[in-house]
Order: C-alpha cells, then sequence, then structure tokens
C-alpha cells in the first residue's frame, strides 16, 4: 500500500509541476470509447495489411520477402512514418528495426516517448535496392494506404523521418533542409519533418538537427495535452 501511495503522490507532484493544481480526470463513458475506437482501429488495420499483404501493383513486389506495414500504440497521438523499408525490415515485415530501430528508440526516449506511446509505419511498404524508378513507383502505389493508415490511427502528430517519407506524407518533392524547423499541416495533423536515423550513423553533424526537431514535436505535444488539461472534460 504504501508504495501505491508513494507512487501517487510522485504522480501528482509530477502532474502539478506541468499543468499547475488542475488535474482532468477521465469518465468512464469515455474509457469505453476509448476502448472501442481502439478495437475498431485495429481491426480496420488489420483488414488495410491484408489488402497489402496481396498488392501485386509495382516491380517492389517481386522482390520483397514481406510486405512491411506497421507496428506499435494503433491510437497513438504520435505516428513515426520512414521511408523505405531496410533488408532488417523486409526479413520481418516490421518497420525500424535493427540499428535504425535501435537508434530511434533512443532518440524517442530522451523527449520521453516509448514504443507504447507511437505508431511506426513507413511511405513505401516493400524493400527496394535504391532504384530510382523503383522507388518513385512504389511511393506513388504505396501512398494511398499510406493516407489509409493515417486516417485509420488519428494521430495528432507524425514525424516525418527523411525525404521519401516527407513526399509519403505530404506529397512535396522537396529537401529535409528546406522542410525542417517548421510545423506541416495534414489536414488537424501537425508535422514535423527530420532526418531518418539511417542518415544520422552516416553523418553524426546531422544529430544535433534532428535533436532540434523532435524537441519541437515534443513541445508540440506538451502544449496540445496542457491545452486539453486546461479544458477539462467535454
Amino acid at each position: 500500500m504504501l508504495d501505491l501511495l508513494t507512487q501517487g503522490t510522485i504522480f501528482l507532484r509530477q502532474h502539478a509541476e506541468l499543468y499547475g493544481g488542475e488535474v482532468f480526470i477521465e469518465r468512464h463513458g469515455d474509457a469505453k470509447s476509448a476502448v472501442k475506437a481502439e478495437n475498431e482501429s485495429q481491426q480496420g488495420l488489420a483488414g488495410l495489411q491484408g489488402q497489402l499483404n496481396g498488392c501485386h501493383e509495382c516491380v517492389l513486389s517481386q522482390t520483397r520477402a514481406r510486405v512491411v506495414f506497421g507496428r506499435g500504440n494503433p491510437k497513438a497521438q504520435v505516428m513515426c512514418v520512414g521511408g523505405v523499408p531496410s533488408r532488417e525490415d523486409d526479413a520481418v515485415g516490421s518497420p525500424f528495426t535493427g540499428r535504425d530501430g535501435e537508434l530511434l528508440v533512443k532518440i524517442l526516449a530522451a523527449i520521453e516517448f516509448s514504443l507504447n506511446d507511437v505508431y511506426l509505419a513507413t511511405a513505401v511498404k516493400c524493400m527496394a535496392d535504391n532504384q530510382a524508378d523503383a522507388l518513385t513507383t512504389g511511393l506513388e502505389k504505396c501512398s494511398p494506404f499510406l493516407q489509409k493508415q493515417i486516417s485509420m490511427v488519428k494521430p495528432q502528430f507524425i514525424l516525418a523521418l527523411g525525404e521519401t517519407a516527407a513526399r509519403g506524407v505530404l506529397g512535396v518533392d522537396a529537401s529535409v533542409a528546406s522542410l525542417r524547423e517548421k510545423v506541416h499541416k495534414l489536414g488537424d495533423v501537425d508535422v514535423v519533418v527530420t532526418h531518418h536515423p539511417a542518415e544520422l550513423h552516416d553523418n553524426v553533424e546531422l544529430k544535433r538537427a534532428t535533436w532540434s526537431d523532435v524537441q519541437m514535436l515534443r513541445k508540440l505535444y506538451n502544449d496540445k495535452l496542457l491545452e486539453k488539461t486546461k479544458a477539462g472534460p467535454a
């Protein structure tokens, strides 16, 4: 019991430091609605993944081992989108595996997000061997699936990792450098663009820029949470 009381005291102290004396308590009906929405999202995503598994719309489907769909919290407020699956992703059918995934986990942890707090996906759903034509075709064919995926998860924030991810999410053909340090909009969703973890392995100088970008994402998230907390129950 003491342990529970201690944990509760720590939580309330942290909450007060962040948000002042106001405490938002979710109503039971809201909790039921959240569970129902999560179940519906999972069912919808499973159906979309089934469609993708049978997709042969472009040449990338001929060399893939598995379609790389997504993983994580299906009702996350934050969605991280990469570009093209790696060989490790292709082997297991899951995005952000191997050292790129390990680095992304560290980046997210640095801004106090765990994998339970986010949903991970890629703009292109099949691995490409650096073939420009295949990549362009793959992005064109996969973009509708990505947009459906986003609409099912319903995130409030998207972190687009790399130029290909930015093209898939925003539909713009622009460099990461020109898209950074701005908040882009996809409907009501705030989109932050930064470098893909794979780029950071090759160029450590990009780490500082990436750190600045993800801090901006965290601030947007905190501001939105504070806004909701002050508003209280509907």
